[in-house]
Order: C-alpha cells, then structure tokens, then sequence
C-alpha cells in the first residue's frame, strides 16, 4: 500500500499540471501505473475511506466511571453489557440443530444404529445435548432401552 502522503503528493503534481505522468512517477518513487490510476480516479482514496470509518465507530466513552444501575458494575456509561444482553434477549431463538452428531467415528450398523438414533432423538426432543461420550448415551432412565445396561459391561 502506498502512503497517502504519497497518493497525496501525486494528486497535487497532477493538479499543477507542469510535469508528465513519467516524470511524476519518477519524482515520488511511485510507479507509472499508480500515477496514472490516480489521474484516471480509478484508486479510491484509501485514506478518506479510513477517515470516514473511523469516524463512524462509537467514540470513546468519557465522563467518569459510575456504577451501572441494572448490572452493578463501575462502567462509562452507557453500559455496554447491558446493551449487550438487552440485544441478545431480543433477538429471535435460533432453530434447535437437528443435524445428527456424529458418532465418534464409529461404525454403527442395524440395532445399535436405530438405538443411537433413537437416544438421540430422545435426547433432542428433551433439550439437551446430545453427549459425544458413548459412556453416557445409555442411562438407567425408563425411556432408554433395556439393553444399555448389558453393553456398557
């Protein structure tokens, strides 16, 4: 990237019109083609861009630290965890992930296949997360299969 001292530079030559793109280019180290890029407007003005969002992100916060009057803590108001939770709690639930997780890398075939599937659907239904520990995926629960219990032996 070239410095906007540069660019800056380049556009004042331009503008006296006394020396040639060639020569220009020569004079601020620059090459031809970022002489002519300027004098055509095609290079955007990267410093005015920087400028300009700066300008658009939230200022420092001044004042003193005061004690928030919702969360507690010795902030620069306005609080910004407050903020925070305020927007979260008002943004709309994500859908649950129905995707299935994975199983470990295992090869899971006929009974214990449609088992897995089953606890896992299961589990969904009740909000939880679905554990990746095989050791946790039978439990003694009524609504588990009987045979969780002899596989874990």
């Amino acid at each position: 990237m070239i410095a906007p001292v540069v660019i800056d530079q380049i556009r004042r030559l331009l503008a006296e019109r006394k020396l040639s793109q060639r020569k220009i280019a020569a004079l601020v180290g620059a090459s031809r083609g970022t002489v002519a890029g300027v004098a055509r407007g095609d290079r955007p003005d990267y410093e005015a861009i920087r400028r300009k969002r700066q300008a658009q992100k939230d200022p420092l916060p001044r004042g003193p630290l005061v004690r928030c009057p919702t969360c507690g803590g010795k902030v620069y108001m306005p609080c910004r965890l407050c903020q925070m939770r305020e927007e979260l709690a008002n943004r709309p639930p994500s859908p649950p992930d129905t995707r299935p997780v994975p199983t470990l890398d295992l090869e899971l075939r006929g009974e214990t296949l449609s088992r897995y599937e089953a606890v896992h659907r299961l589990r969904m239904q009740q909000g939880e997360m679905a554990e990746q520990d095989a050791d946790r995926l039978c439990d003694k629960a009524a609504e588990w299969p009987d045979d969780c219990d002899e596989e874990q032996r």
